[in-house]
């Protein structure tokens, strides 16, 4: 094997969320990303997805509506991208 044509470990490392930039040249389709807060079907859960849909933003789930309101928010802070509440209830 040729010296150095091995990766480091750091490169297969996915990014924390907080690192990942929203901007025009990795947001290739050109749509504005939101944060979408959502109850689960029975109504025990709160899930937060970012739309639209994006292979590297899984759906984080949350046992309160408050503490997914939080997370969203914090999105909000870091990435600026708005908070679209579609809950049916807050505890």
């Amino acid at each position: 094997m040729r010296a150095g044509s091995q990766k480091s470990p750091d490169a297969c490392t996915p990014e924390p969320v907080s690192k990942i930039h929203n901007s025009p040249s990795e947001n290739r389709r050109q749509v504005p990303f939101k944060a979408v807060l959502r109850n689960d079907p029975f109504g025990i859960e709160v899930h937060v997805t970012i739309e639209p849909r994006a292979v590297e933003y899984p759906t984080w789930t949350f046992p309160t509506y408050a503490e997914a309101m939080r997370f969203a928010e914090e999105l909000q802070r870091v990435h600026g991208w708005p908070i679209a509440d579609r809950c049916v209830y807050a505890d």
